[in-house]
């Protein structure tokens, strides 16, 4: 296991893993296991002056540690650490990020925007096979929307805050929500999205969209239970428009611990999936596309593709 790596994001709402090195093709990669956290590092900032809390650093250091210890175990002796979303936001973050060097030994890189559209983009485009434009990879995180858009001129990538978790905090509903927080909350999406997306409507292009969101909503509509969500499974599954808004209809009637149950969303995601599926059909809307091409593959296949850089692949 010494040509193991392991990639972990630490996010607004997820802490992710990816443990892997090259494959035996050439620019195949070979995933060993992946593993997530919910570590809810938006929750309670909104109330807290936008700062991070003590309970978001305490989750945040049990899943680093427990990801350290996984990946330990197998012989896996590298680790790249980066934070994204509302970790870009916090005016305490500085604080956070050495208080978590010193509790987990992980120095933690700090992703801009543009750097995380790159990466996942490459993560995106390698897994879809997707090559020359026109076309749209983003993803919708829980802090964070990340957007790179290609065309024949080559691409250019945009990062907006919103996200998800974010949005659930921001926007507080009635369970379920009422027609005019629905309402309050589009308004707030389409004002980020739109000076980013207009432009590229005119050139109708592909649009793949990844993130948890994305991938919860192709294992809904395509009744993929949640324990058999990977990438083999997830990777190219396509979500129309259509079968997306009637969903979004389905969901909004229902209280959390209802969506809860529902194939292909475990309880830690039911609480921000409304905001997260709204978002994503005003991507769709704002780009005319009646269809969505998602991939699970995203952000950690870049930047393991990146630090691999010169590796040989496996024999």
């Amino acid at each position: 296991m010494s040509g193991e790596l392991a990639v972990i994001e630490l996010g607004s709402h997820t802490a992710r893993m990816l443990v892997g090195g090259w494959g035996a093709a050439p620019g195949a990669l070979r995933e060993t296991f992946r593993d997530r956290v919910y570590v809810r590092l938006a929750e309670g900032m909104r109330s807290n002056g936008g700062r991070l809390t003590g309970e978001a650093f305490d989750r945040a250091v049990a899943a680093l540690r427990g990801f350290r210890d996984r990946a330990g175990a197998s012989g896996v002796e590298r680790f790249v650490v980066i934070g994204t979303g509302v970790l870009r936001e916090a005016p305490n973050r500085g604080d956070f990020l050495r208080r978590l060097a010193d509790s987990t030994g992980f120095r933690l890189r700090l992703l801009s925007g543009e750097e995380e559209a790159r990466f996942t983009a490459g993560g995106v485009l390698w897994a879809l096979g997707m090559g020359k434009g026109p076309f749209v990879v983003f993803d919708l995180g829980g802090g964070s929307t990340e957007f790179m858009i290609g065309g024949e001129a080559g691409s250019k990538v945009f990062s907006v805050p919103i996200g998800a978790a974010v949005l659930t905090e921001a926007y507080p509903a009635a369970d379920p929500p009422f027609e005019h927080e629905i309402e309050m909350l589009r308004r707030a999406v389409d004002r980020a999205i739109e000076p980013v997306l207009k432009p590229a409507r005119v050139a109708s292009p592909r649009l793949a969209g990844t993130g948890g969101t994305a991938v919860t909503l192709a294992a809904m509509l395509d009744g993929l239970p949640v324990e058999r969500i990977e990438a083999s499974t997830v990777n190219g599954l396509r979500v129309e428009r259509t079968a997306l808004t009637a969903l979004f209809e389905e969901m909004r009637r229902l209280k959390v611990s209802e969506r809860a149950r529902m194939t292909g969303l475990d309880a830690g995601r039911a609480p921000v999936i409304l905001a997260g599926t709204l978002c994503v059909m005003r991507v769709m809307e704002h780009l005319d596309a009646s269809v969505m091409t998602v991939s699970l593959s995203d952000l950690l296949e870049g930047i393991l593709m990146d630090q691999l850089k010169g590796e040989k692949h496996a024999s």
